[in-house]
């Protein structure tokens, strides 16, 4: 399947902020489950924002621009 560069780029950007956020985790000082809580929602909605870049991308390129 074609890809569009700028959406892959954005992807990629997504990813390596999700892998700080997951080393951050690992941090010294970072042992309360509240922050744990907060990363673990910040990383799934990263994970959601890859996904919904997935899907707007697949729809451009198959020619559904309605929005």
């Amino acid at each position: 399947m074609p890809t569009i560069p700028v959406v892959k780029a954005i992807q990629t950007e997504i990813k390596k902020y999700k892998v700080e956020l997951a080393n951050k985790t690992l941090a010294p000082g970072f042992d309360n489950y509240e922050s744990y809580q907060k990363a673990k929602g910040i990383a799934e909605g990263l994970d959601t924002a890859i996904r919904i870049c997935e899907q707007m991308e697949k729809r451009y390129i198959e020619g559904d621009t309605d929005e």
